[in-house]
């Protein structure tokens, strides 16, 4: 243990010397805590204008005056997606996919107010946020720091010296491991910590599912970084020349971090490619001509139906009006052709999803990141999700007021002119939507691939930095 920490400390000093290293530690330090601080502001500010929002939508449904209940169906209500506070942290797809949506009678809407149509699109080319410094940028700062960590000490001609003092190539290779990549962790630890005052200042702690989300990004995070240090030392050791390692190492890196996860996206879209937006509108289009007559259709199917269901011979007998219930029906019809489209969209996400993970087997950067999003609440999945759950209260809220149509219209009312109006009672009955996320074990069962995915190549790559340390020989 004594040689062990002699070696860290060893290795620590050198970078402390270092002026280069610690400029750039210092420099990704920087970068993640404003990261972190404008994230806080921003998802501060949206919390608050969306309750203001949500609150002011909610009392102007209320107080709208009466009319009929399946014209206030059309006219429709605002929900909010409730954002994850570890959205700071790793905003995932958030700026992309709309988080408001506006429901309303005869079938799922498109996502509308998407942040990045407001942005800038100089600020839309790279966004680095401290999830990504993490991910690619602390990697870098490892191959600064470890590329020549026993290269240059075969270079030197002090490895030889070293072992034949007695010293254990796999203790001089863990040593050199922990104190030659402390400034990585350290940044990691000041990151997580920083996160978690974020957190605490912005209110949104310290509830059990939060911490635990910002200790399981952590654990990923430390994985990647384990297994990337772990890499760039055994090529240290098996390098000839710093220079060599130098190469290989900066090689290694933009295949991990930049060519690989890119590749695999390409290849992913490529196999399972998704309807275009313009091939979308056209379906949705192309569904529109299937749907049958309100009037030539669906009145005299609702009549038919409500004479055998009642034993009368005339509609005029009937307890409910067959124009009424045949909304009910028109709605299930639209909503299910609306949502056949939708779902077929949604089944070509999760098909090049299905590849994504496949393809994380060759580069586990991809898994990271989707573990990432994934806890932090950001990525695609909780998006649709989140439109699940605003379509189920879609359905719920147009059935209540269009069964109200039917229980309060007696007769043809389009003949008599006497049509049931809606209240203030009747908007009440509408529930307040609440959106519920998913809770983090829901999140990791869902992603169990991408987590074995990390544990294998951390343990993988570890075993490689043993192989090799093992076999360390003096030219």
């Amino acid at each position: 243990m004594a040689r062990l920490l002699s070696i860290a400390g060893r290795e620590w000093r050198d970078a402390q010397r270092d002026g280069r290293a610690w400029w750039m530690a210092s420099l990704v330090l920087l970068l993640v805590l404003t990261g972190l601080g404008a994230g806080a502001r921003q998802l501060q500010q949206v919390r608050e204008e969306q309750q203001a929002a949500a609150e002011s939508e909610r009392a102007v449904w209320v107080a709208q005056t009466p009319k009929s209940p399946h014209s206030a169906a059309h006219h429709g209500f605002f929900v909010f997606r409730a954002v994850s506070p570890l959205a700071m942290f790793d905003p995932g797809t958030l700026d992309y996919v709309g988080q408001i949506r506006h429901l309303e009678a005869h079938g799922e809407q498109l996502p509308r107010f998407m942040p990045a149509e407001d942005e800038a699109s100089i600020r839309q080319l790279a966004t680095l946020t401290p999830a990504s410094t993490l991910q690619i940028v602390l990697p870098l700062l490892l191959v600064v720091l470890l590329h020549g960590a026993v290269s240059d000490e075969r270079e030197s001609g002090r490895l030889g010296l070293l072992l034949s003092q007695g010293v254990s190539p796999r203790l001089l290779g863990i040593g050199k491991l922990l104190g030659g990549s402390a400034p990585v962790w350290l940044g990691t630890a000041v990151t997580i910590g920083a996160l978690a005052v974020s957190l605490a200042a912005t209110g949104w702690g310290p509830w059990r599912d939060v911490w635990t989300r910002v200790c399981a990004a952590a654990a990923v995070h430390v994985a990647w970084l384990t297994l990337f240090a772990c890499a760039i030392l055994s090529i240290s050791v098996r390098a000839a020349t710093t220079r060599t390692a130098l190469v290989a190492s900066v090689a290694l890196w933009l295949g991990m971090t930049v060519l690989g996860p890119r590749a695999a996206v390409e290849i992913a879209t490529h196999v399972a490619p998704s309807p275009t937006p313009q091939a979308f509108l056209a379906a949705l289009r192309e569904a529109e001509k299937d749907r049958p007559s309100y009037w030539e259709d669906l009145v005299p199917a609702a009549t038919a139906r409500l004479l055998v269901q009642y034993g009368v011979s005339h509609a005029d007998d009937l307890p409910v009006s067959p124009a009424s219930v045949a909304q009910l029906d028109q709605e299930d019809d639209d909503t299910a052709r609306v949502g056949s489209v939708f779902e077929t969209l949604a089944a070509s996400h999760r098909a090049q999803e299905r590849w994504l993970t496949m393809l994380a087997w060759a580069t586990p950067l991809v898994s990271v990141r989707e573990l990432s999003s994934a806890i932090a609440g950001t990525d695609a999945w909780h998006t649709r999700a989140f439109a699940a759950r605003a379509e189920q209260y879609r359905r719920t809220a147009v059935r209540i007021l269009n069964e109200d149509s039917v229980r309060h219209n007696v007769g043809d009312f389009l003949k008599t002119g006497v049509r049931h109006e809606g209240d203030a009672r009747l908007w009440s009955r509408i529930p307040v939507f609440e959106d519920a996320p998913p809770r983090l074990m829901t999140v990791l069962e869902r992603n169990r691939a991408h987590v074995v995915v990390v544990a294998t190549w951390t343990v993988a790559m570890v075993g490689v930095l043993w192989f090799t340390t093992g076999r360390v020989r003096v030219s």
